[in-house]
């Protein structure tokens, strides 16, 4: 059994690279063109309103291109509502609690959706995102909700000519992502866990009064949107050290006070940086990630850099420990099939560790991880097909 030092290490090894540049080319480019044309216009302050939109080219990564295109038809089309029910949530002057209580019903109902039209990523964080962050900023725009279609148009356009490209170049790496078949109550389970880990989420980060309730929530979500118990767990462990590392990349960059011509010019580096390691290991994608998202919301809401990072970090962890507190509360086990293997959607636990206390269980998988495979550069988790990979999710 590996000790405490190995398991970190597990947490930061690579899985093998899959031509990533090719999408990562297209998804920078994605939000290249919509920020430089905002940054033009001299209207900056409504990148956020952009970067909910091009998370439209985040879906579909290696599918070809009319599955693509469903795929990010649907995901945009969410991203969309999102915005506009943020939108309406704000004109309303919504308290913080009641935007939590939206954002998690949001998720109950989009998380499963998502699973059931076998949408990658899976769950529904890019919405809880947007939800949760403008729900909390009245005196938007409603142009904003223009922006977010124009640049979940532009994204999905790039993505049909990129698989288009893709088939050419590279026929062999696209390929169709099988439509895992998914029972009505584990789906329930899906949605249900995803509310409740938001609601505690979003409620300790209320009371604790940091005012980004939105980044916990994200936190949460992101943890819960993989496939597999020991692999959710796994995540939570890497979203944490992810954001930590990412905040200290950070907080140089943000101090040199860049204009924002060069601010925007970092962010699609960035952009390009994260896509090309995200599926491959999701700890190290959020070293360019979490850099991202904050230079983007200095962008749109200049305030003290320190708070900011401090937030984001605080912020994470309560958004990570609550989703690990409901994964360990709520493991979801499908009835055995004669003749069947055991679903993919978890993998129970050892009989030893299921019979002890809630505590006992949350300290064996804070402190030790002892439970956790190893997961190698090309190894995959227990009940998923081999050659598969985990698709990372962004904020």
């Amino acid at each position: 059994m590996p000790g405490p030092l190995q398991q970190l290490r597990d947490l930061w090894v690579l899985a093998p690279a899959q031509r990533d540049h090719y999408p990562a080319v297209r998804i920078s480019l994605g939000v290249a063109v919509p920020l430089l044309l905002l940054l033009l216009s001299g209207q900056v302050q409504l990148t956020l309103f952009v970067i909910f939109g091009t998370f439209t080219g985040l879906y579909g990564r290696h599918e070809p291109w009319r599955q693509r295109l469903w795929h990010q038809l649907c995901g945009g089309l969410m991203l969309v509502l999102g915005v506009a029910l943020g939108l309406w949530l704000a004109h309303l002057r919504v308290t913080p609690l009641e935007s939590v209580g939206v954002v998690a019903g949001v998720s109950t109902l989009l998380a499963p959706l998502t699973l059931w039209l076998g949408l990658r990523p899976a769950g529904a964080v890019f919405a809880v995102f947007a939800v949760g962050t403008l729900s909390q900023l009245p005196g938007l725009p409603t142009l904003g909700l223009w922006l977010t279609a124009a640049s979940a148009l532009w994204c999905l356009l790039l993505g049909v000519a990129g698989a288009l490209y893709s088939r050419r170049v590279r026929p062999e790496e696209l390929q169709p992502h099988p439509r895992d078949s998914h029972p009505p109550a584990g789906l329930l389970h899906f949605g249900l866990r995803h509310g409740l880990a938001l609601v505690l989420a979003g409620t300790v980060s209320v009371w604790v009064g940091l005012g980004h309730n939105d980044w916990a929530m994200a936190a949460a979500a992101a943890v819960l949107g993989v496939l597999g118990q020991q692999v959710r767990i796994q995540r939570a462990w890497q979203r944490i050290l992810g954001t930590l590392g990412g905040v200290v990349l950070a907080a140089g960059l943000l101090l040199l006070d860049l204009p924002a011509a060069a601010s925007v010019a970092l962010v699609i580096a960035l952009q390009f940086a994260a896509q090309l390691y995200i599926v491959r290991n999701y700890a190290v994608g959020l070293l360019f990630i979490t850099p991202l998202a904050l230079i983007m919301s200095h962008l749109a809401r200049p305030g003290p850099v320190a708070l900011l990072l401090e937030t984001r970090l605080l912020e994470t962890i309560i958004g990570a420990l609550s989703a690990l507190v409901l994964v360990l509360l709520m493991p979801y086990r499908p009835p055995p099939e004669p003749g069947d293997e055991p679903g993919s959607e978890a993998t129970p636990s050892p009989p030893e560790l299921a019979a002890r206390p809630l505590g006992s269980r949350f300290c064996q998988a804070a402190f030790t991880l002892r439970r956790l495979p190893r997961l190698r550069p090309g190894a995959t988790p227990a009940g998923r097909p081999a050659g598969s990979r985990v698709r990372g999710t962004a904020h």
